[in-house]
């Protein structure tokens, strides 16, 4: 398989999972004034958001200019030395991770069949 058809079969998973998270935020802000709401999943969803965000989301950004030996005036994600420490101590791509978290919260924030159906091939698809 030459490289062209590879980066091209990598391409068509990120889209579609950028589609449905998208459209699951979407559809969950244009349906959350017409879905009676558990507030207790509601508010759950929302720490999701959050720390997830904060914890897998921010700190590979700290970590990876602390630890990464990034050259000045580059971005974060030009290290030039593993990073094993820290954040990726416990997980090798938190930032996937914050995908799938966010993924869940907002099943758990809109609480709508429609934006967990959307909400579920992410999960796979991301790992992937």
């Amino acid at each position: 398989m030459s490289s062209k058809s590879h980066s091209w079969m990598a391409f068509v998973p990120v889209t579609l999972v950028s589609i449905l998270f998208i459209s699951q935020i979407i559809v969950g802000i244009c349906l959350l004034s017409g879905v009676s709401q558990i507030g207790i999943l509601a508010y759950l969803g929302s720490g999701l958001y959050v720390f997830s965000g904060l914890v897998f989301g921010w700190l590979p950004v700290f970590e990876f200019r602390k630890k990464g030996a990034v050259r000045r005036g580059k971005s974060y994600i030009s290290t030039t030395q593993l990073v094993d420490t820290g954040i990726y101590s416990i997980v090798r791509h938190p930032q996937y991770v914050t995908f799938i978290l966010w993924t869940i919260a907002g099943m758990l924030l809109f609480q709508h069949w429609i934006v967990v159906l959307l909400g579920v091939p992410i999960v796979p698809l991301t790992l992937h």
